[in-house]
């Protein structure tokens, strides 16, 4: 813990791994600085805010809680798990044990006074910590277009319709938002309404699909029903299965 700490330098920009996010970070980092804060919070105040926390801060940016509230004009703004922290902060961590960063670390700032900021940052935002919102994100991003389609080999096959050269679907009915990567077979009579297929997943004859994720190396066998569904890599799932609202997972 000591030896990853010191290579830290003195400004860290930390970020939660279930998150997806298109935001412009520049903003943050003038104000973090401006401010010669400990820590700043980058917040974001889109629809999705609402089901989240808000973090209300004074005029100047401050936080000046976690117990709910709005913030400037009323803005609900939630903690989108971005972050800039000063390596001071970060030496507040207990060595060899686990610590929230906002339950200790932040609260602890908060009661000795010391600088803590926030500032909404405008762009787009999903948190991914539940299979619904893992799958609602892709399909966002999908619907939006802004999805990462420049590298590769994608085409825009439609709005909302992505796919590789290298994947084939023959006489599948597919319906936006979709993306099938390089290597997606999607077999004869198939049906796929809002699905993102990885590099190589196989869709058997049909099999219908709805608002599902199967990831690289992926089989969903002939006539199987899959609806929020996300099928992890080189996980097959039986001809015939009706799968709804979960993960399923390769067999060990």
């Amino acid at each position: 813990d000591v030896y990853k700490r010191q290579a830290l330098g003195q400004t860290s920009l930390l970020v939660n791994g279930d998150i997806a996010a298109a935001l412009s970070l520049g903003p943050l980092i003038e104000h973090h600085h401006a401010n010669r804060a400990l820590a700043t919070m980058a917040l974001y105040s889109g629809p999705e805010a609402r089901a989240y926390p808000a973090i209300p801060v004074d005029g100047d940016g401050r936080v000046l809680g976690f117990s709910g509230g709005t913030g400037v004009n009323g803005e609900h703004a939630c903690f989108t798990g971005i972050h800039l922290v000063e390596r001071d902060v970060l030496e507040l961590v207990p060595p060899g044990m686990p610590c929230g960063i906002v339950d200790t670390l932040y609260r602890h700032l908060l009661s000795e006074e010391l600088p803590l900021h926030a500032l909404t940052l405008p762009g787009r935002w999903n948190e991914m910590g539940t299979v619904p919102r893992y799958i609602e994100a892709q399909i966002d991003a999908l619907r939006r277009e802004d999805y990462p389609i420049a590298y590769g080999d994608y085409q825009r096959v439609a709005a909302g319709g992505f796919k590789s050269v290298l994947a084939w679907y023959g006489r599948a009915g597919l319906d936006v938002p979709y993306m099938l990567a390089e290597g997606v077979r999607v077999a004869d009579g198939a049906s796929l309404v809002g699905v993102v297929a990885g590099p190589r997943a196989r869709i058997g004859e049909g099999a219908k699909l709805e608002r599902t994720i199967a990831l690289a190396g992926a089989t969903v066998g002939a006539g199987a029903n899959l609806r929020g569904v996300v099928v992890s890599e080189n996980a097959h799932v039986p001809p015939g299965a009706v799968l709804r609202d979960e993960v399923w997972v390769a067999a060990a």
